[in-house]
């Protein structure tokens, strides 16, 4: 049985993941989940189109037609980026290296979308931020702290992907210092980390599995990470 989608379970939206607007034709209110590219008024019929379309995982999924019902790919506007062709050819190598487990992409594809939202309320460089994010866990494991002993990034798998995408030379630097800890004060690096620990954090609560001595939200770096933490919390207590 396939499990929901963390990313499109309601549970882990934000309040305004839920909104409503007035219909331009009749007045009438229609409800919108973010991940709706239209509804019809229930007023008119009018056709209205979403301006708050959010895609989160879906954008980069293979599942994403068979749990919307539609392709977000297909849907105009659906791209909020002109960086996106960069990130998807990233996701695209991650998800086609045979040495990368599909339980390790699901949860970089994670940080991913948690790297999204962070960067709406941020300054940092977006395509920095979404590269290293997406490749975070090659580097280390921020619950645990300290580095895996793998190889520097430039000659591990992640930088072979991250080459093949055609990340220019300064920013892959800026990536590779942050995957191999060179980096760990910027901006770049404070959400890149953060939202490898919240993927962690969403797995666990979606597999019902507490945390066990200090709770890893105490090593979150950013404000945007912290209240996603605490929006967490009662998601994961009402799945206990």
């Amino acid at each position: 049985m396939r499990t929901q989608c963390p990313g499109q379970d309601t549970r882990f939206w934000k309040p305004d993941d839920i909104f409503e607007l007035a219909c331009t034709e009749c007045g009438s209110r229609v409800e919108f989940f973010r991940d709706d590219a239209s509804r019809r008024c229930p007023g008119c019929g009018r056709r209205i189109q979403n301006p708050k379309l959010t895609m989160g995982c879906a954008q980069w999924c293979s599942h994403a037609k068979e749990c919307l019902g539609y392709d977000p790919r297909s849907v105009a506007g659906s791209v909020p980026s002109a960086d996106e062709p960069l990130i998807l050819r990233l996701v695209k190598g991650l998800k086609e290296s045979p040495s990368v487990e599909a339980g390790e992409v699901a949860r970089s594809l994670s940080a991913l979308e948690f790297a999204e939202d962070i960067l709406k309320s941020s300054k940092a460089n977006p395509v920095v931020t979404l590269a290293a994010s997406l490749f975070f866990g090659y580097a280390r494991d921020p619950a645990g702290g300290g580095g895996t002993g793998g190889p520097a990034c430039l000659s591990s798998e992640a930088g072979r992907i991250i080459e093949a995408a055609g990340l220019r030379s300064g920013a892959a630097g800026m990536v590779c210092a942050i995957l191999d800890g060179l980096e760990q004060e910027s901006e770049e690096a404070k959400i890149a980390h953060d939202s490898r620990l919240l993927a962690l954090m969403r797995e666990s609560a979606m597999a019902g599995r507490p945390a066990t001595g200090a709770h890893p939200s105490a090593k979150l770096k950013t404000g945007p990470a912290r209240a996603a933490a605490a929006r967490m919390a009662p998601a994961a207590e009402g799945r206990a």
